[in-house]
């Protein structure tokens, strides 16, 4: 018989009948041997070590016991559960048992790999109950480190005791600039490029401006060549120079930071500049300006293109000065524009007229400070170059006029149909006119009964054709009177030959989110595509080139382009309410519209099925370092607070699924993004002065916020001044 105590195993454990009964001789005595009672240990791994209740009647069924013991472990997901079971389960033991229950306990958290990655995105990583940390800033040069994470301390994979600390290094993008550099205290640009003076000390002085921490400013006076170090490294900082006359000063200026890097931000004027002494005032004539031979003066306001030498015109002059020059420049425009030259005693320039134009020259002397002097002693005259009609009178010329790609007297009679892309015809060309009553020009491709407009100078007309026709091209010219004259000599006659090619287009296995159009129901479930894409999807067969797919939620109202794919894919947002009427077409080349008329088509709507659930959001309990926050106000001396962070907590209850939470120290300008965790957490360094104002958001799943303005409201600064209180 089976028995639970081992002092019975294999030994008589019940006699029937009684041991000193009497019975009569060769009456049948049953005797029972006792057997421990075996049982298969059940799974008890993977259970959590606080869910006694289930623990005890997983193991009273069996008839076992238990107990728990509790082992240190590194993976924070088994926190809390049963991770080993001695025996392990499926073993057969006797009945009543005590099985050994090991219960994995963290005491130590792996610092996360964060590196290259932005801080921000990756800060919701490092929860306050687990690590201690510290963000310290390091200026970088890359707009793509700012904000990225360049180190932590301790590195990523390391293992600290839960709420060690961590110091993570974040990019900051480095921001200099040097701006108000004077010299003598005038602004440099408003020199230009000179600074007369007597031989004296000058003092040179600006300001800087960054975010990164000065070792040093460096100063160069020639462009970068050598550098001095201004001694302190003042924001406002100054330099005692002695110059020399008629020496180009370019200045430059520098940086070092704490850790030795160098950095030259960009001036917004590069200072470039010369010492001179006053002189004496410049004397700059150009004598004898020509144009291709011809005095300036005598120069006429109109000139014949056509007498333009080989299409060059030559202009030159002489040049006397009384100071050194740079080169000089020269404007045909009045001045708008500027070319530069070389300032020869003796100088040429060549330029190639154009026609119709309005010529005004200007000449500029460069000195060599770099001042531009307009010289007096030659006239100023404004001329143009005109077309004049050609010999033989033609007025009105065509050039390269050809139909697509021939030139017009060459096309052939007959053209198949296949070598016109999508059978079209397109003529093209230049117009050239020579007499101001012209108008424009119309085109024909069917002997005048109908014309169309061509553009000017360089034209384009393009009209379609079909096989078995023929196509007359005649060009004529409308003057401003109305008059019209056929251009003879640009004519094409031909016929096009052939089979027309019908497009055969197949739009077919159109379905939305899987299903066939044919059997979507008229009527969906808005829930099941709430915050999701609805996917439309299809196969295009086509025996012509397609150059998209559009498809239409509205009945053909509004089309949406997809890629001509034969397994084509298009995405959209639904809304609810609103109906939908789903139609495809097809676009060939050359933008022929081709819908299928016989495709299925669908008409169904998305509609709530379910009453939206009003949020019922509670924040309570909020605490500031254990006191709750409607029991702060005023001051609170900074000696309260030991150099230790501040610590916000608070309850989180909710009948909708919440995605996190928004603290705001400063009434809400700006939030902070915290894990909705029942019982949240979050912390910050005070700031002695600083006025702080506790507010908090819930943000619920697809982003909506919801400001929760029943929760007391806590107002206060942290002093340097006071006593210590209390529970600070």
């Amino acid at each position: 018989g089976d028995t639970e105590k081992d002092s019975e195993d294999k030994k008589v454990i019940e006699i029937d009948p009684r041991a000193g009964s009497r019975v009569r001789i060769g009456s049948a005595v049953r005797i029972t041997i006792g057997k421990l009672a075996m049982v298969e240990v059940p799974r008890f791994v993977g259970r959590r070590a606080d869910d006694r209740t289930r623990l005890d009647l997983v193991a009273s069924n069996r008839g076992l016991r238990y107990t728990l013991e509790d082992r240190q472990i590194r993976q924070a997901d088994q926190e809390g559960l049963i991770v080993e079971q001695i025996p392990p389960a499926g073993t057969n033991v006797a009945r009543g048992s005590t099985i050994q229950l090991i219960v994995g306990r963290v005491s130590e958290v792996e610092v996360p790999d964060v590196l290259g990655k932005p801080w921000e995105s990756v800060k919701s990583q490092f929860l306050p109950e687990k690590y201690n940390i510290t963000v310290i800033k390091r200026p970088v040069f890359e707009d793509a480190q700012a904000g990225i994470v360049l180190a932590a301390d301790p590195g990523p994979g390391a293992w600290i005791q839960k709420g060690g600390a961590v110091n993570i290094i974040v990019g900051e993008k480095i921001f200099a600039r040097f701006y108000d550099i004077r010299i003598q205290d005038r602004p440099v640009e408003t020199l230009g490029g000179r600074f007369e003076t007597p031989n004296e000390e000058i003092r040179v002085t600006g300001k800087l401006e960054t975010n990164a921490t000065v070792r040093n400013i460096l100063l160069s006076v020639d462009g970068g060549a050598n550098w001095e170090t201004l001694e302190p490294p003042d924001p406002d900082w100054d330099y005692t120079m002695r110059p020399d006359y008629d020496r180009e000063y370019r200045v430059a200026l520098k940086m070092v930071l704490a850790d030795g890097t160098e950095f030259e931000p960009n001036l917004p004027v590069p200072p470039v500049f010369r010492f001179i002494r006053p002189e004496a005032k410049t004397d700059i004539k150009i004598l004898n300006i020509r144009i291709d031979g011809k005095p300036l003066e005598n120069i006429e306001p109109v000139m014949p293109i056509e007498e333009v030498q080989n299409g060059e015109v030559r202009i030159e002059a002489s040049l006397e000065a009384n100071v050194p020059m740079k080169g000089l420049k020269l404007s045909f425009d009045g001045g708008s524009t500027w070319d530069e030259i070389g300032a020869s005693p003796d100088w040429s320039y060549i330029f190639r007229p154009e026609p119709e134009r309005d010529y005004d020259v200007r000449i500029l002397v460069v000195l060599e400070d770099g001042r531009e002097v307009e010289p007096g002693g030659y006239p100023r005259v404004r001329f143009r170059y005109v077309r004049q009609a050609p010999p033989d009178g033609e007025i009105i010329r065509l050039t390269n006029v050809k139909m697509n790609g021939t030139p017009i007297n060459d096309v052939p009679e007959e053209i198949p149909f296949e070598e016109l892309p999508n059978g079209e015809a397109v003529v093209t060309g230049r117009v050239e006119t020579y007499v101001a009553t012209f108008d424009h020009m119309e085109a024909s491709w069917d002997s005048g009964s109908s014309w169309q407009p061509l553009g000017d100078p360089d034209f384009e007309f393009r009209f379609q054709t079909e096989p078995g026709r023929d196509y007359p091209i005649v060009i004529k010219v409308v003057m401003t009177d109305g008059s019209e004259q056929v251009l003879q000599e640009y004519r094409a006659h031909f016929r096009v030959v052939g089979a027309k090619v019908e497009p055969e287009v197949e739009l077919t296995a159109i379905r939305v989110d899987g299903d066939p159009l044919e059997e979507i129901e008229p009527v969906l479930s808005f829930e099941e595509v709430e915050n999701r894409d609805v996917i439309v999807t299809g196969v295009l067969k086509s025996n012509v080139p397609v150059e998209r797919l559009e498809v239409s939620f509205d009945g053909g109202s509004s089309w949406e382009g997809v890629d001509a794919n034969p397994n084509w894919t298009y995405a959209f947002r639904p809304e609810p309410g609103r109906d939908y009427d789903v139609k495809v077409r097809a676009i060939l080349e050359g933008g022929r519209e081709w819908e299928m008329r016989d495709a299925p088509r669908a008409r169904f709507r998305y509609e709530r099925t379910q009453q939206p659930v009003e949020p019922d959001i509670q924040i309570t309990d909020v605490r500031v370092n254990g006191r709750l926050v409607d029991e702060i106000e005023g001051d609170i001396p900074m000696v309260d607070l030991g150099g230790a962070d501040i610590v916000v907590t608070g309850s989180l209850e909710s009948n909708v699924p919440v995605q996190s939470l928004l603290i705001s120290l400063d009434g809400g300008s700006s939030w902070e993004n915290i894990e909705a965790a029942p019982q949240w957490t979050y912390r910050f360094a005070p700031e002695q002065g600083r006025d702080y104002e506790i507010r908090v958001k819930a943000v619920l799943e697809g982003g909506t916020e919801i400001e929760l303005r029943d929760i007391p409201r806590a107002r206060f600064r942290f002093s340097g001044e006071g006593a210590p209180g209390d529970n600070w």
